[in-house]
């Protein structure tokens, strides 16, 4: 039987193979390659013994994991201090949800006994500790102890869904709408009339009376405005130029000041000047961003908490956040049953449209 330690030598010797030799690797980059599976397997609710498969909905794909790997993430979010959300404790119910899948997997690869009771032993300590954990007891708890963790799953859902029209925006489900979900605390666009949802305008601006902005409501609440085709090919260029080499590892703000963060798995890069003219004065820095596969922000608000951080660096009153402006590169997706793949193809030329979503004064 492997210990803990040659397990995670071994997962390191096998993705330093195959990774380039320019570069090295640290432990932050192999615990963000794990959260990076847990994110993907949280968001789309894939079963994570057909994630070790390499399939992903309907989609199937080369790729696999052995089940001593998928056991290095159950210890991973069962024994280490990172999590998926920064104020959760050890979240249980996840890591039982990925040990079913080693259990199943352990079978199927007919690994040594010694290991699968190691594995059983583990899930029986793992769902004690998450019956003693429970927040508060309810009718019918007692039968959790027969159900797995995917009926688990399908029972919180229908909980969830109960009080998804709450106002709170904490308690709603946010991955739903990667898979595709109707929101029912959010009001889209109506699709009956394709004028009201698309037109163009140019606000009475000479520089828009030859090409309009290109207007399409995604959302009507809260409001969301997708403008198309805003930032031209050659502006993109130039951001690439002046950010590749400031690209780092994203931070979020605490209290004993910035640190990484698994609810930010992301990498930027700030510009303080783009362009010559304009007053940055009232704004901020360009944030470039960059997101690799499960890469998340997970749901937050930019308003600022305290009349402290009103001010910039140079000690100008700038007031609080009013709107956030995003540019996001369109990148081709093909969709399977509602999971959503983003592929890059280099040689692809890629619109740029400007999301704006309207944040209410706090």
């Amino acid at each position: 039987m492997r210990s803990k330690k040659s397990l995670v030598f071994l997962k390191k010797q096998r993705i330093s193979s195959i990774l380039p030799k320019s570069k090295i690797y640290h432990r932050d980059d192999l615990v963000g390659v794990t959260f990076a599976l847990i994110r993907i397997q949280q968001a789309y609710e894939l079963d994570p013994y057909d994630m070790a498969m390499g399939r992903l909905g309907t989609r199937q794909t080369n790729a696999r994991l052995s089940a001593e790997e998928l056991y290095e993430i159950v210890k991973i979010l069962y024994y280490g201090s990172d999590r998926t959300y920064y104020s959760s404790g050890i979240e249980y119910a996840l890591a039982i949800t990925w040990l079913e899948g080693v259990i199943r997997l352990s079978f199927e690869d007919d690994l040594q006994d010694v290991f699968i009771e190691e594995i059983k032993t583990l899930l029986l300590e793992i769902q004690d500790e998450h019956d003693k954990h429970f927040q508060e007891p309810w009718t019918g708890q007692s039968l959790l102890q027969d159900m797995t963790s995917k009926e688990m799953r399908k029972l919180e859902k229908e909980t969830v869904n109960k009080f998804s029209n709450q106002r709170s925006p904490w308690g709603r489900d946010f991955f739903s709408i990667c898979r595709g979900e109707e929101q029912k605390w959010a009001k889209r666009a109506s699709s009956s009339s394709s004028d009201q949802r698309c037109y163009v305008k140019h606000f009475s601006n000479p520089f828009l009376l030859l090409q309009p902005a290109k207007i399409e409501i995604l959302n009507e609440n809260p409001t969301l405005v997708q403008i198309h085709d805003v930032v031209p090919f050659s502006w993109i260029d130039k951001i690439k130029e002046l950010s590749i080499n400031k690209i780092v590892r994203a931070q979020v703000a605490a209290d004993e000041g910035n640190k990484k963060s698994y609810d930010r798995t992301q990498s930027n890069a700030c510009i303080s000047k783009l362009f010559n003219d304009g007053s940055m004065v009232e704004s901020e820095t360009y944030q470039i961003g960059v997101y690799s596969p499960g890469g998340v922000y997970l749901p937050h608000m930019d308003t600022f908490n305290t009349d402290n951080e009103l001010v910039n660096y140079e000690n100008e009153f700038i007031g609080n956040r009013i709107a956030t402006l995003m540019l996001y590169r369109v990148q081709q997706c093909m969709v399977s049953n509602g999971f959503q793949i983003n592929g890059l193809d280099p040689m692809d030329k890629f619109s740029t449209d400007l999301v704006i979503s309207k944040k209410a004064r706090e």
